[in-house]
């Protein structure tokens, strides 16, 4: 399972430089033109991300093996 959330951890990170990467490009794109409406292959872009942002958000929600667990009672000090 190591191997498995290991590799699913690289593929989270190589979605993620995908992703800013695109971003940047396209925000460079953004600010360099005076049109109003997004260019075609700025949709591409634009639904790319989204796509990867998708990818991995849902890689990030699938881990494997057991994920720990935390107590919804709020914090308290014992006195002693």
């Amino acid at each position: 399972m190591r191997s498995l959330n290991a590799e699913r951890q690289k593929n989270i990170v190589s979605d993620t430089e995908k992703l800013f990467k695109l971003a940047r490009e396209l925000n460079q794109e953004a600010q360099s033109e005076t049109a109003e409406a997004p260019t075609v292959a700025q949709m591409r872009k634009l639904a790319e991300i989204e796509k990867l942002a998708h990818s991995v958000k849902d890689k990030m929600s699938n881990a494997l093996g057991a994920a720990p667990t935390f107590s919804n009672e709020p914090y308290s000090v014992v006195n002693r």
